[in-house]
């Protein structure tokens, strides 16, 4: 028994470890408990910045099943912004199970996430957001058609010449009436033109000497029994067209003598030689020299171009402007080596304008194609002040010789008598706008400041003339023999380019053969559509080879008088304007007295205006490119012309409106990029700034929270500068001013801007409903008779000094044609702290000498940030109506 209960005792020990050693175990982890289980975010996640590191770190936990950390976990961190910089790709975790790095934004704005992971746990993972800024997106459209705003903003010196108006009044020149008068009155010319067939080797249209010369022998053959018979007299041969014209002599009825050379089979037609009125109606308001100029002084960084000195550009400047001639000028200001005819009714040769002796612009072999004859059958009375020239007129005409100057002028009949021109010879003004002198201080400028002009005269003291005298002077233009009487007389070159600012609605073969003739030679022909304000054709504009002009005003709009019609080719300055009633939005050039016997200078209006315009610039082209042929000419003249509207031609501007730069570098106008600027609406200050892509799109990124206004406009040759009168322009919303945009932390917007003339939404004429502009931008308003001045806010952003300038749209500052503005600078409660009206560059209000002057109004000053001043833009009592526009800037 004693054994038995040893065993047992031996039993219980046993147990009793037994049960110790289970007590052991549960006081153990087994192994896959103690791994890592899940990985949380601990801070850092929801923070802000711009491309700087975040203010904390990004924190994240490694706890096992029982939620107890774990230490030694690796943590993989990546980004989604290839931008951002992490400070370490991986981490351990600590003995509190955590890990942590530093997180710099990268260059994306709105959200962006950073994603911690470990490979110890199959696909959990940690994602932090940081805010990297608002993002504000959209795109921006072009206006097709160009500002209407200058940059040039220009002043004279107070010691420097200029030209005066003389007179607010315009004189109408109407050449048709003057024609009526001599109709009634007159002689009859008793002149017929004859047409031949091309027989015997002869040709219609002939350019080679020896077809001339058949052409020559087989007219005179013809004509010889005809003047036998006595049924002609005086032949005068064209054989570069096939043609003669011949005089029925008295005593001999014209029919007979018609019907008789009909009857021969040689001939192919016989008209009768009218004489048509052949210059539209226009108008002329006078000038007058003061004396020598100075350099125009323009504001830099507000003009891109080269001026001259010659003190009638200020009031030229509109239309120069308009074709950008002053930056084409930096390229090419002409030839002496580029021959230009002018067929029109002849030119003075001691104007100044034009340079005198060896200085002249002017060729010594011009020639005068106007038959000889009284066009009155009795002397006529000229009106008071009749001058040297004489107090009666018979309308004399001495006939064909080699002097082209024009002996006198009349603007048109009274019904008692003949008004001698004070503003005279239409063509020493169109000479005067191809070509005019420049640079050398005197009078006005031409668009070539140096070029050859070959005065070919074919319209009498009336303005009207023959259409075989006008078809003579194409031919000799051109180079090729032309009759004058009855000789024959060839210029010893062809002029590359004919300018012929006249027409009429006749088709007439004789001048329509002669263009054909003259085209084929070479030359260009630019001819003025005509003042009928009609689509009527007119002739030679009218004519396929031809290329012809209609006229803009200074607006950019096709002037009110102009033709247009499927001939149109190409648009230039012609003048006339919605406001102006005293002719100063004419085309100005070089005029001559012919009353006084002296130089004159006057604001002209119409396609013949218009068409030297066009024939300046292909002069332009050449003394560039020589080599061009007269239809590549052409074709570079169209292909860079500027549309307005819809790309393509249209028969009011042709393919747009002749641009000088545009041809002369053969491009579409200089380098532009669109620059988009956003600007804090609350402070005013710029924030960003960024180039829109080729297709207008563009982005703000990591912008702050906050409200912004959304400036887009285009720069020019890379200078990254907008908000520059003459250059497209234009913000997010509406007119008047930009509509601001709210943006929330990393928040997204968009907005749509279109550019082009930034303009006014009215009524703004008080503080509270002014409109708002920013620093660097401008705007174009208009003063009616039914509404009172304009008024802006701006905002300053920062201290410096800033630049407030109102101006009328167009010319120059010292010479305007719309409004003649007052501006002044108002504070909050309405106190006016400045005023400016025509102020100088050293006036008062403008100490710092910022160009400015006469119809200018420029206020400049050190202003401080935060404050808020309102600019306010009214007219004058000569000029109070119009248009302007208002510029503020922080830079000259």
């Amino acid at each position: 028994m004693l054994r038995d209960r040893a065993g047992l005792r031996s039993l219980l020990l046993i147990a009793g470890l037994s049960s110790m050693t289970a007590a052991g175990c549960k006081e153990s982890t087994p192994a896959e408990l103690s791994q890592p289980a899940k990985i949380v975010l601990v801070s850092g996640d929801n923070q802000s910045a711009n491309g700087v590191a975040l203010p904390l770190p990004l924190v994240v936990q490694v706890t096992d099943p029982r939620n107890q950390p774990v230490e030694g976990v690796t943590i993989n961190w990546s980004t989604t912004d290839p931008g951002a910089t992490l400070s370490a790709a991986t981490s351990t975790t600590d003995a509190d199970g955590r890990a942590s790095i530093n997180w710099t934004l990268g260059t994306t704005g709105g959200r962006q996430t950073v994603t911690a992971t470990t490979p110890t746990i199959t696909g959990a993972a940690v994602v932090f957001q940081a805010n990297g800024g608002g993002v504000l997106s959209g795109g921006v459209t072009v206006q097709a058609a160009p500002p209407v705003a200058f940059s040039a903003s220009l002043s004279r010196g107070a010691s420097g010449g200029g030209l005066t108006p003389l007179s607010t009044a315009r004189t109408l020149v109407q050449p048709a009436l003057s024609a009526k008068h001599i109709e009634a009155v007159g002689r009859a010319t008793r002149r017929l033109i004859v047409a031949f067939k091309p027989m015997a080797g002869a040709m219609r249209i002939a350019t080679a000497g020896g077809v001339i010369q058949r052409n020559m022998t087989a007219m005179r053959s013809t004509l010889a029994s005809h003047v036998s018979a006595n049924r002609i007299t005086r032949p005068e041969m064209s054989p570069a067209i096939l043609t003669a014209r011949v005089t029925v002599p008295a005593g001999v009825a014209i029919a007979e003598a018609r019907a008789a050379l009909l009857a021969d089979p040689t001939v192919d037609a016989v008209t009768e030689d009218r004489i048509y009125p052949m210059l539209s109606p226009y108008a002329a308001t006078p000038l007058q020299a003061t004396g020598r100029g100075e350099a125009v002084k323009t504001a830099p960084g507000a003009f891109v171009g080269v001026l001259p000195n010659d003190p009638g550009l200020e009031p030229a400047l509109w239309h120069y402007n308009l074709v950008d001639a002053p930056r084409a000028w930096k390229t090419s200001t002409g030839s002496k080596a580029v021959l230009v005819a002018v067929v029109d009714n002849g030119a003075r040769f001691d104007h100044p304008a034009m340079g005198l002796g060896a200085a002249s612009n002017y060729t010594s072999d011009g020639y005068n194609f106007v038959a000889e004859g009284d066009r009155l059958a009795a002397p006529e009375p000229v009106c008071a002040p009749a001058g040297p020239l004489g107090e009666t007129t018979t309308l004399h005409e001495n006939g064909p010789s080699a002097d082209p100057t024009q002996p006198d002028d009349f603007d048109g009949f009274t019904g008692t008598c003949w008004v001698r021109s004070t503003l005279g010879n239409h063509g020493l003004h169109v000479a005067g706008t191809i070509g005019a002198v420049g640079n050398d201080g005197v009078g006005v400028t031409g668009l070539n400041w140096r070029v050859s002009i070959r005065p070919v005269r074919v319209l009498d003291i009336t303005g009207s003339g023959s259409f075989f005298d006008i078809a003579q002077g194409v031919l000799y233009a051109a180079g090729l023999p032309a009759a004058a009487g009855t000789t024959t007389v060839q210029a010893p070159t062809a002029a590359r380019i004919i300018n012929m600012s006249l027409g009429g609605s006749a088709n007439v073969t004789v001048l329509r053969d002669a263009v054909t003739a003259a085209t084929n030679a070479g030359s260009l022909i630019v001819a003025s559509a005509g003042n009928s304000e009609s689509s009527t054709p007119s002739y030679p504009a009218a004519y396929p080879e031809v290329l012809a002009t209609s006229a803009v005003g200074p607006d950019l709009s096709i002037s009110s008088y102009t033709n247009v019609g499927g001939n149109v080719s190409l648009a230039a300055p012609g003048g006339n304007f919605r406001s102006t009633s005293d002719g100063t939005s004419g085309v100005l050039s070089s005029t001559w007295n012919f009353v006084t016997g002296a130089p004159s200078y006057a604001f002209y209006e119409g396609t013949s205006m218009s068409a030297p315009h066009v024939t300046g610039i292909a002069a332009m082209v050449l003394a560039v490119a020589p080599a061009l042929t007269n239809a590549q000419l052409r074709a570079r003249l169209q292909n860079t012309a500027v549309h307005v509207g819809a790309p393509g031609r249209n028969n009011e501007y042709g393919y747009g409106i002749a641009n000088a730069y545009n041809a002369i570098t053969n491009s579409s106008g200089p380098a532009h990029t669109i620059q988009v600027r956003a600007v804090n609406a609350t402070t005013g200050a710029t924030v960003q700034t960024v180039a829109a892509t080729a297709a207008g799109g563009f982005t703000f990124t990591r912008l702050p929270a906050g409200s912004y206004f959304v400036y887009a406009g285009q720069d020019e040759d890379d200078d990254h500068k907008i908000g520059v009168p003459g250059r497209r322009f234009g913000w997010y919303g509406g007119p008047g001013g930009p509509t601001p945009i709210t943006i929330g932390a990393g928040g997204n917007a968009s907005a749509s801007v279109s550019i082009g003339t930034p303009i006014e939404s009215k009524p703004h004429t008080t503080i509270a409903t002014a409109n708002r502009l920013s620093i660097n931008t401008y705007m174009v308003g208009q003063i009616t008779a039914t509404d009172g001045p304009g008024v802006y806010s701006v905002l300053v952003p920062s201290n410096g000094t800033y630049y407030f300038e109102a101006a009328h749209v167009l010319g120059s500052c010292n010479w305007g044609i719309e409004l003649n503005t007052k501006l002044e600078v108002l504070d909050a409660t309405g106190a006016v702290l400045a005023t400016s009206d025509d102020a100088g560059p050293n006036s008062a209000t403008n100490p710092l000498g910022v160009p400015g002057g006469s119809y200018c109004s420029v206020i400049s000053g050190n202003l401080a940030a935060g404050t808020t001043y309102y600019l306010r833009v009214s007219g004058s009592t000569d000029t109070p109506t119009g248009q302007y526009r208002i510029w503020v800037r922080d830079a000259i």
